[in-house]
């Protein structure tokens, strides 16, 4: 069996304890800082993370904002542009009515222009037809300055009743 020593056994604590401490400073202090600069790491990545996560949410607040206010300006715009055709429409057309008026009133004065022509001309015509009638009526030849005067006059009767 294995027989107890007490030098074996003072000799084996003391190995144990240099080894704890060469160990300890070889190995667990350098794994022991390994890991708690690691842990920082994924820290600072997590607290990273929720800064990029926070600001992306604010990027996406203040777009969404700016493309509200985008929209409102663009159904302003498409309402004042509605209007602003609206009133050039309206004096496009009052334009038409004055105009289409002008030509009513020009065509209209044209053709009491064309009808004075035309009763003047048929009155001379009747008056010359009515001396012409008279003279043979009568078997002589009828001056026909008198009997143009008096045929107006006869003429300006008939279109007075």
């Amino acid at each position: 069996m294995i027989a107890f020593s007490l030098s074996t056994f003072l000799v084996t604590v003391i190995n144990v304890g240099i080894l704890f401490f060469v160990l300890r400073a070889v190995l667990f202090k350098p794994v022991t800082k390994f890991m708690a600069d690691r842990s920082a790491k994924i820290e600072d990545a997590i607290a990273q993370a929720e800064n990029d996560r926070n600001e992306a949410k604010d990027m996406l607040a203040r777009y969404e904002e700016k493309l509200k206010k985008a929209e409102v300006e663009s159904a302003d715009l498409i309402r004042k542009a509605k209007a602003i055709a609206g009133e050039e429409a309206d004096r496009i057309i009052a334009d038409g009515k004055t105009k289409a008026e002008n030509i009513l009133s020009s065509a209209k004065e044209q053709i009491s222009a064309e009808q004075k022509a035309a009763m003047a001309e048929f009155r001379k015509e009747a008056a010359r037809l009515v001396t012409a009638a008279s003279g043979r009526l009568l078997g002589r030849e009828l001056k026909s300055e008198d009997d143009k005067t008096y045929a107006g006059l006869l003429l300006d009767e008939i279109g007075k009743n």
